[in-house]
């Protein structure tokens, strides 16, 4: 069963930028979200990202 995904771009050295992510509702807070922030940059590559977001989500990105 998928319960997320992740899309990132990067240069593969200093910037990246986390497109998309999503994770199903009922698998919310279970760690998934940044497992799959995590695995997307070690595989991008990068020193940093970029991201757009809602404001309800600012708590969840400050905590990297």
């Amino acid at each position: 069963m998928v319960v997320g995904f992740a899309q990132m771009f990067s240069d593969g050295e200093i910037q990246a930028f986390l497109a998309n992510i999503a994770v199903a509702e009922e698998s919310r807070h279970n760690g998934i979200g940044r497992a799959l922030v995590n695995e997307a940059l070690r595989m991008a590559g990068g020193e940093r990202v970029d991201l757009l977001s809602e404001e309800d989500a600012a708590a969840f990105y400050s905590s990297f």
